[in-house]
């Protein structure tokens, strides 16, 4: 086996035995108080034992009274108190954990100029961060702006080629009633045009025309050479 792991073995078996030890030693004591008197404060004992502020009384209590212990020999095995460096070294408290950092800092002067500057610092980095806030904003809102512009100039264009379109079958369609009442109208005039007021030619030719109204509204037969007009002339 490894040198290494014989020594751990025997390291952890020392530590087990000491322990123990210690533990067998603490009952022993417990048995032989409360063979005089019920021991109370047992689960007080149990809690503050390991204890720095606790610990540090003690050994406090051991350094008064060490006269006592000496001129009773008989009983110091019994009831001897571990030493102060025997217990785990108190924590440092707030007010000397005050009082070191505050010996530690730099001139009241000194330290005022650096907090002040460090101050001026942090404020001209918020300063600077807020004024890129802003124009970030601004550029935002100039894009949004500028797209929305876009947007309504695409409408607006949409809308004007659709008033465009109907605007042009508006127009046409209002030729087309023009035109249709025009021809009506001439229709009309050479349809009730008196044929025997007019000379032979012209009046053989307003008799065609009669006669081609009439068979394209379906009035006379398509078969018919020439109109009623024509021969009630006759």
């Amino acid at each position: 086996m490894c040198p290494a792991v014989l020594l751990l073995l025997w390291c952890s078996c020392d530590i087990y035995m000491y322990l123990t030890l210690i533990y067998v030693q603490i009952n022993d004591a417990v048995r032989i108080f409360q063979e005089k008197a019920p021991w109370k404060l047992q689960h007080c004992w149990e809690k503050l034992r390991f204890e720095p502020k606790w610990n540090a009384k003690m050994a406090k209590a051991h350094t008064s009274t060490k006269s006592q212990k000496t001129t009773h020999p008989e009983t110091e095995g019994e009831n001897s108190v571990p030493l102060a460096d025997q217990f785990p070294a108190r924590p440092e408290g707030r007010d000397n954990a005050k009082k070191r950092k505050n010996s530690t800092m730099p001139p009241q002067s000194e330290s005022s100029a650096a907090v002040e500057m460090l101050q001026k610092i942090h404020e001209r980095a918020e300063q600077t961060k807020e004024t890129e806030r802003k124009q970030k904003e601004e550029l935002v809102n100039l894009a949004k702006a500028k797209f929305q512009l876009l947007q309504d100039n695409m409408k607006m264009k949409a809308e004007d080629r659709e008033w465009s379109r109907h605007l042009t079958e508006e127009q046409l369609r209002i030729k087309k009633v023009q035109a249709e009442a025009s021809l009506f109208q001439t229709e009309s005039q050479i349809m009730f045009t008196d044929l025997n007021t007019l000379l032979p030619p012209i009046r053989d030719w307003v008799a065609k025309k009669q006669m081609e109204i009439l068979v394209r509204d379906g009035v006379a037969p398509a078969n018919s050479n020439s109109g009623p007009s024509t021969s009630n002339a006759k």
